[in-house]
């Protein structure tokens, strides 16, 4: 076993494997490191090269040309400019998340079992995968002494709003408090896939390909038996070389954008696949107080509110590098410049609806996904309803100043009462800077192969061998970030596997 030194290969190279794995986020180092831990042979390729924690920087656009796909860039076309944001490395977006680990509710798992007729899955069966998952990731709630001055700041205004709140859970063990999660963890203590579940899949026995991006699957006689994939140069990104695997299953865990593409390039007759695109719509609201905060100290994402959970919405602190952020500061020249070199004054709170917008994903141009997505009113009222909330925790926070970053309310907001204004007035799309850093459903799973990809052990209801185990399998939204949801459905459908393809 080892992590191939794929920047050596040229020409073209065969291997063969029990199950390729095509990606390293999540989904896929859950079921390589379960395979190989029980005796399966096993191959990850992923598109991205390895991220050290040597490497972390506060360059975000030098991090993102990197390791973010399309360096951060890819945009939904549709009905308003949606960014969303996809890591392309080892371990997929738990190296740029803020390691948040987070049960899907109760609520939203019935919601599938009955609407998507998963009459095999139960919510006990899922508990009992969430609580082996939380004890190997070491999940833990935000510890105070770490939480920074931009988390209790938060925190105290959600206590003189009377709102119930709380530190968030997170998978980081010993953390300094860098608030550089988004840009890789310079500790080294953030519990990211590449440290945990892929190292223990290669320690068993997985290949890992770094910087090898699968282009094709192989199906024969109705049933998957390997992958093509491009050896990609470390630098250009330019193929270089070819690898072809030969294998007994193939796992799809490429994300909402990837998965789905390999599966049409196969010409699978499922309609579908490429559907369905949901996500989690983000916006924030970021508040100047009279005393120095210093954000950048202080875990990234230390404390949040789920007073409006059961309508799809939450609120969490959120901090980036300044050069993200100081895009949506009022102003220009002097005044701007200004604001800018009191950034230590601020912090932001942001907010996401679960959402009922849809969109798919499409092959474009140059063979890469386009995602399509249009933003349904519903959507945007909610949003509208979330910053106001984030408004009022930023005031009774003690802000002077809010920046609302919403076109059609002030931008320089010193007055409370003037958060009313976003239940008041009627906006549109274009209205917000939406973020979508959360996405799903591009090959949903489901008991009716009519109106789904997969079933609920992953597999497709079309193709033998052949599974997806990534964020697009989950049908909607899942309110909190996704990724312990992701990770106890494919450890589910891994255990299944390795019945069937341990030797």
């Amino acid at each position: 076993m080892a992590m191939q030194k794929t920047e050596a290969l040229q020409g073209t190279h065969e291997r063969r494997t029990q199950v390729c794995v095509i990606g390293s986020g999540p989904g896929g180092a859950v079921v390589a490191k379960e395979l190989a831990m029980r005796g399966v042979d096993v191959i990850v390729l992923e598109a991205g090269p390895r991220l050290k924690a040597s490497e972390s920087t506060r360059d975000i656009g030098e991090f993102m040309q990197r390791f973010l796909s399309e360096s951060g860039a890819n945009a939904a076309v549709g009905n308003a400019f949606v960014t969303m944001l996809q890591a392309e490395c080892v371990g997929g977006t738990s190296e740029i998340n803020s390691a948040i680990f987070k049960r899907l509710p109760e609520r939203i798992l019935k919601e599938w079992i009955e609407d998507r007729q998963l009459k095999d899955l139960t919510v006990e069966e899922m508990d009992e995968h969430y609580e082996v998952l939380e004890d190997e990731m070491g999940m833990e709630p935000s510890q105070m002494p770490t939480q920074g001055e931009k988390n209790l700041l938060l925190k105290r205004g959600f206590e003189r709003l009377g709102w119930d709140s709380h530190p968030l859970q997170r998978v980081v063990k010993g953390c300094k408090g860098a608030s550089d999660c988004f840009t890789g963890c310079p500790t080294g203590v953030k519990q990211t896939m590449a440290s945990t579940y892929i190292l223990r899949a290669v320690t068993n026995g997985a290949d890992l390909y770094p910087l090898c991006r699968a282009t094709h699957l192989r199906i024969e006689h109705g049933r998957a038996c390997g992958v093509e994939a491009d050896i990609l140069h470390p630098e250009t990104r330019k193929p270089q070389g070819r690898l072809i695997v030969h294998a007994d299953a193939v796992v799809c865990s490429g994300g909402v954008f990837w998965s789905p593409l390999l599966l049409q390039r196969a010409k699978i007759r499922n309609a579908r696949i490429g559907k369905n695109l949901r996500a989690h719509l983000g916006v924030m609201a970021m508040g100047f107080f009279d005393q120095a905060v210093y954000p950048w100290y202080g875990a990234i994402q230390g404390w949040g509110s789920n007073l409006m959970e059961k309508r799809g919405l939450v609120m969490e602190t959120l901090w980036a590098p300044p050069a993200v952020f100081a895009g949506r500061l009022p102003g220009v020249g002097h005044e701007l410049q200004e604001r800018i070199k009191n950034f230590k004054h601020c912090t932001t709170i942001a907010t996401k609806a679960r959402g009922c917008s849809t969109g798919l994903v499409r092959e474009g141009t140059g063979g890469k996904p386009m995602p399509f997505f249009w933003i349904r009113q519903e959507d945007v009222d909610e949003t509208a309803f979330g910053l106001k909330s984030c408004i009022d925790a930023l005031f009774a926070s003690g802000a002077r100043e809010v920046y609302a970053g919403c076109h059609g309310v002030p931008k320089v907001m010193r007055d409370p009462s003037q958060s009313e204004l976003l239940l008041t007035k009627r906006f549109r799309p274009t209205s917000f800077q939406f973020v979508a850093t959360h996405l799903f459903g591009t090959c949903a799973m489901g008991g009716d192969p009519r109106q789904s990809v997969v079933d609920s052990w992953c597999e497709s209801h079309d193709i033998r061998d052949l599974y997806v185990c990534d964020a697009s399998i989950l049908p909607t939204g899942t309110v909190s970030n996704p990724q312990e949801t992701i990770m106890a459905f494919s450890r589910r459908a891994a255990l299944e596997m390795a019945e069937r393809y341990a030797a």
